[in-house]
């Protein structure tokens, strides 16, 4: 294994200094500095200066002439000062962006005995972003987990945890369906914020939200390369000869400022992995006897992924970001391994390419509006390197064509949201709404080269040798070869969906005390292409400081909360209830073909009637009626325990029905056409439909203690 990593940090011009160019998560719209001093006037050097809000974190330490700065979007913030032997200094609804802020003069106050021991109250936040199962990770905290980006989303998955019940939701800078950025451009990740958030469509026990990278007031990008040489490969005792294989990694970013109000950052990594895959199977060699295979066969894999993000300060309190994601993966020989043979193997590209806009405005110091537009489009192409029909024999091998065959998919994602929120007195409101549109063609041939089944390996091979002695069909079926099945797909092989959901919502975070929060929401959802169009989403959430008073912290807090969470009706299912539909595509099936080797016309074939797929016109979406119980302990200074317990009452599960079964007692299994089905005829009709019910009780613990400032553990049973 070898390792280059290489850094570049260039720093500014005097001009440049000057200018101070605007960042931008997006970009900075106003600087918050000061100096902080003791009673006599003193300043105090290495103090702690900490701002933030909903959205963005910022700390800072005094000089030793107790100055400091921060650099603040626009926004309005909470601001603490903290000193060894002085009382804290806090400050809230400090607005940024709406003017130039004039400089903080803040004495601290020489902290008596009391208040040395005295935990200041907010310390157990009520708030819902706030809950101990949430976690967030920055620079810092990022440089823990794994530089290998597929390792990396492994360990934000399991430290996320989730309800048990549903796998983790991902979000990049606020939007669904996006691929997970390299870490060289993730700025921030957030996990299990604000569970019950009417914003979500989803349960927030497992939710993921990703922030990537704004420029930067300086040049500066780092760059590394890593991999290993085919010459140290070790060799496989069992395969003989192997093609050689190697890795190779190149990962890179830079950032910088464009003028004075622009910002830019670009990455790009490349990942070429040339693998083998190993078959080990009984087939016939070139005399039709029994030989055992193993085999080594290349299976390399390139990935190329290249961003760019750029940040413009519109207006001191308008600023505007877009981000550009390229990502194309190129797979050759998959699909081969252990029975499957080399003559199965299929070559995909996949590439798919990312736009997002946004624009955030700050209108006064209490109320901010957020715009964002993403676009997803993504194209893939599948290719078999046989057309010739598959052959299955049963615990020896699969060879001739891939059954996939060619495989053409394009998806087009948009995806539109506004977002405002509003500070008022006791009150954080919330409102907005989300539309998704999804279009995607396919055209897939597959099972259209037919496929073959033979039950023992000694049945293919007196099939083949019958073959090459000349007997016919019928002399191969006495002597005991010949396949037991045939089936082959044919008709139309194109197929398209158009789906589109919105979900409008409302919340409204309410601190009635200091002890008590509740959360109260409501979210509107519905999705075109289903009969169901209607579906409201109550939601409601409370935290309770147990035994907090002004002297002493609070020994538990408890949360609590109840919603609705719909499952939109999947993409897939649609695009199946397309193509399948009984007419478009038909399928064939024929027991004991006497045509091998041969493909026969579809016109010959008069096997089973298709088998069609539909939507129920009663469809319901379907929802989980969740109701959370927690309580979240703070272990002093190195960490917390949370308990949560989950209530869950899943209702219109979806579910495929045969909904042409053959009524209960008049189906002779010696008979397989007998049966008096529902809507006639002697085949199956598959419905999806929305009679599931399901319940669940699930609990599950969170810990995350940190013994020193080298040691972080998380943990999620």
């Amino acid at each position: 294994m070898w390792l280059l990593f290489f850094a570049l940090s260039v720093p500014p011009s005097a001009s440049a200094r000057a200018q101070q160019p605007a960042l931008a998560a997006g970009a900075v719209a106003n600087a918050l500095s000061g100096t902080v001093s003791d009673p006599s006037g003193a300043k105090i050097a290495g103090a702690k200066v900490h701002a933030e809000n909903d959205r963005v974190q910022r700390d800072a330490v005094t000089d030793d002439s107790g100055h400091f700065s921060l650099d603040l979007p626009p926004g309005t913030y909470r601001f603490d000062i903290l000193a060894a032997g002085f009382a804290t200094y806090a400050r809230v609804n400090v607005a940024v962006g709406a003017k130039p802020l004039r400089p903080l003069n803040v004495t601290l106050r020489i902290a008596t005995e009391n208040e040395v021991v005295t935990v200041d109250a907010s310390g157990a936040s009520t708030s819902a972003g706030d809950n101990k199962t949430a976690l967030v990770f920055k620079a810092d905290q990022l440089n823990t987990l794994s530089d290998n980006d597929a390792t990396l989303q492994q360990q934000l998955l399991a430290i996320a945890g989730g309800d048990g019940e549903h796998p983790p939701q991902i979000y990049v800078d606020g939007f669904t369906g996006g691929r997970f950025p390299p870490k060289s451009s993730i700025r921030e990740v957030r996990i299990n914020q604000n569970p019950f958030s009417a914003q979500y469509d989803g349960l927030g026990f497992g939710r993921i939200e990703i922030f990537t990278k704004p420029g930067s007031d300086k040049l500066h990008g780092q760059f590394q390369s890593q991999g290993n040489d085919g010459a140290f490969n070790s060799r496989n005792p069992f395969t003989g000869f192997q093609p050689p294989y190697h890795t190779l990694f190149l990962d890179g970013n830079v950032s910088g400022p464009i003028g004075k109000k622009t910002s830019f950052f670009g990455s790009g990594n490349y990942n070429d992995q040339q693998n083998n895959a190993v078959v080990n199977a009984v087939v016939l060699d070139a005399n039709n006897q029994q030989t055992q295979l193993s085999q080594a066969i290349p299976n390399p894999q390139t990935t190329h992924n290249y961003s760019a993000r750029l940040d413009r300060q519109l207006t001191t309190n308008n600023t505007f970001t877009s981000r550009y994601e390229y990502n194309q993966n190129l797979l050759t020989n998959g699909g081969v391994g252990l029975l499957t043979l080399a003559s199965e193997a299929y070559n995909s590209t996949t590439t798919t390419q990312t736009l997002q806009v946004g624009n955030t405005q700050v209108i006064g110091p209490h109320i901010v509006n957020e715009t964002r537009f993403q676009y997803i489009r993504t194209r893939l192409q599948q290719s078999s390197v046989s057309s010739a029909p598959t052959v299955i024999v049963q615990g020896s091998f699969n060879g001739g064509g891939n059954p996939a065959q060619s495989n053409r998919d394009n998806q087009d994602r948009y995806e539109f949201q506004e977002y405002f929120s509003l500070e008022h007195g006791k009150h954080f409101l919330r409102a907005g709404g989300r539309y998704r549109l999804l279009r995607e063609a396919n055209l897939s041939t597959g099972n259209y080269n037919g496929q073959y089944t033979f039950p023992t390996l000694a049945a293919y091979q007196i099939t083949q040798q019958g073959i090459a002695a000349g007997l016919t069909p019928a002399q191969i079926r006495a002597e005991g070869g010949g396949a037991t099945q045939f089936n082959l797909t044919a008709g139309q092989p194109s197929a398209a969906i158009l789906t589109g959901d919105i979900g409008l919502y409302a919340e409204d975070e309410w601190k009635l005390t200091g002890r008590l929060t509740l959360n109260l929401g409501l979210r509107f959802e519905s999705q075109s292409a289903v009969p169901d169009h209607s579906d409201p989403a109550p939601r409601v959430g409370f935290a309770y400081a147990l035994g907090q008073r002004d002297k002493h912290p609070a020994f538990v807090v408890v949360r609590g909360g109840f919603g609705l969470f719909y499952d939109r009706f999947p993409a897939a299912s649609l695009l199946t209830a397309a193509r399948q539909n009984g007419v478009t595509q038909q399928a064939y099936f024929v027991q004991n073909p006497d045509t091998y080797p041969t493909l026969p016309p579809v016109s010959s074939l008069t096997g089973a009637q298709p088998t069609p797929y539909r939507l129920d016109p009663h469809l319901r979406s379907a929802y989980d009626m969740v109701t959370s119980l927690s309580a979240e302990r703070t272990l002093g200074k190195i960490g917390s325990i949370t308990g949560t317990y989950l209530n869950f009452r899943s209702v219109h599960q979806y579910l495929s029905l045969n909904v042409n079964a053959p009524l209960p007692g008049t189906y002779n299994p010696s008979i397989p056409d007998s049966g008096v089905r529902p809507f006639g005829g002697t085949g199956n009709i598959y419905q999806f439909s929305s009679p599931g019910l399901a319940r669940g009780n699930i609990f599950f613990t969170n810990y995350n203690l940190h013994p020193s400032k080298w040691v972080s553990i998380w943990g999620f049973y």
